[in-house]
């Protein structure tokens, strides 16, 4: 599979997005559904997990794009 442009916007987006996604359900959490008993572990892990994928999506877009072969691919992007 190429890395391209669109895969780098896309990673990048998705991990906007898992940040977002992370914080907005541990403040769902510890905010609105502070007294619903077991669904609150369940947001509040599934939070923790988003907030900790988003950096390691990064970190692998990162690494990716680092390499040889990619270089010359993400050189040709319009910014």
């Amino acid at each position: 599979m190429m890395f391209s442009c669109k895969i780098m916007r896309i990673a990048l987006t998705t991990s906007a997005g898992l940040l977002l996604t992370g914080v907005g359900m541990i403040y769902l959490v510890s905010s609105v559904a502070a007294d619903s008993g077991g669904i609150s572990l369940v947001i509040n892990t599934l939070g923790i997990l988003s907030l900790l994928s988003a950096p390691i999506l990064l970190l692998a877009i990162l690494v990716l794009a680092l390499l040889p072969g990619t270089r010359k691919s993400l050189s040709l992007c319009n910014h």
